[in-house]
Parts: C-alpha cells; structure tokens; sequence
C-alpha cells in the first residue's frame, strides 16, 4: 500500500527468473580472519540484498599492532557465489586497494594496489578502513 512492496521475512524463491523474489536489509559484523584474534572496532557495517546481489559497506578501525598474519576480514551477511571484488581504502594513501572474495566463502581477502600480494594486519594498524562493493549469492 501507499507505493511499498513488502517482501515476506524468509525468501518464497520462485521458479521465474524474472520475478525479484527476495529484498532484505540489515546489518553485518565485520570480524578479523586472520588467526591473531584482533578485535576490529565497527563504526557501521550494512547490506540490501536484492535477489542474488548483496550491497556491502563497512567502516571500521584496526587496533594497533605489529602482527604479520595476513589481512582477512570475516563475517560477510551471505556466502559468495562467484568471485568478486570490493573497494578499500583506508586513512592512509598507502593502504587502498581492494577486497577479493572467493566463491563458497564469507570473507574478504585484502589486497593492496602497493603491495605485491597480501598486506599484513601492521599495514593495518591504527587505521580506519571503509569497503564496499557488491557480490553474488
């Protein structure tokens, strides 16, 4: 009524592929993935899923230190579908890039576009970082 759509709470998937049968919003907890057990301080962290695509934001802080495990980020809403990329960028001009996510999976993998390879959670440390990008489920 009044120009909504209302969507049930659990997905009724129809056979159709033209019919939008699922349309969800809510929030996210951004968790460190690394095996140091790092406590990440959200600020915000949300999605929308229309369909199969899930809407991605987060802003969060790095705690300070000097640990050489690989950034992985955790806790993403939904499991990927297909490979996808992400948007990150941080308070530091040397930490921006982006995120990888593997198919089958529920987290971010961070890659630096001035490193080679993964960056360690010390070029994370201190330093607020904002992603967003959209994936498949």
């Amino acid at each position: 009524s009044a120009g909504q759509i209302k969507f049930p709470a659990t997905q009724n998937p129809s056979s159709d592929v033209n019919t939008l049968d699922d349309y969800e919003e809510g929030t996210w907890t951004p968790s460190d993935g690394s095996g140091a057990g790092l406590t990440l301080t959200i600020i915000s962290a949300s999605y929308t899923k229309i369909g199969r695509l899930v809407f991605i934001s987060c802003y969060l802080t790095y705690p300070a230190t000097v640990d050489t495990n690989s950034v992985r980020i955790n806790g993403l809403p939904f499991t990927v579908a297909r490979y996808s990329e992400l948007t990150i960028a941080s308070t530091s001009a040397s930490v921006l890039g982006c995120g990888q996510l593997p198919p089958g999976t529920s987290y971010v993998l961070v890659v630096l576009s001035s490193l080679i390879g993964q960056p360690t959670n010390a070029n994370f440390s201190s330093k607020i970082v904002i992603m967003s990008g959209c994936y498949e489920v």
